[in-house]
């Protein structure tokens, strides 16, 4: 577990981010084991286990920022990779 990279995720709680592609969402709620983000209008809950947070922080990154496809090529998170990318691109923005 990387309690740094986690530290900086927890601090993020409560605020609105955005996908690579501009999308915004919402880090709702951090636990020491997920995260709930709300998606789109009707602020729908999609959970994130830290896990595989912590994993996608090592994947290769472009240019600085991590992809979406990278995170679903590496067979991490097939519905969420959007949102899994643009925590870890927002935490190594801080």
């Amino acid at each position: 577990m990387n309690a740094e990279f986690w530290k900086r995720v927890l601090s993020l709680e409560g605020r609105t981010l955005s996908t690579v592609r501009g999308f915004p969402f919402v880090l709702d709620r951090v636990s020491t084991a997920q995260v709930r983000v709300l998606v789109g209008p009707e602020y729908r809950p999609h959970f994130l286990d830290r896990d595989m947070l912590e994993v996608a922080d090592t994947l290769p990154r472009r240019n600085g920022l991590l992809r979406p496809s990278v995170v679903r090529a590496a067979g991490l998170s097939e519905w969420n990779p959007a949102y899994v990318a643009g925590i870890i691109n927002h935490v190594h923005s801080q």
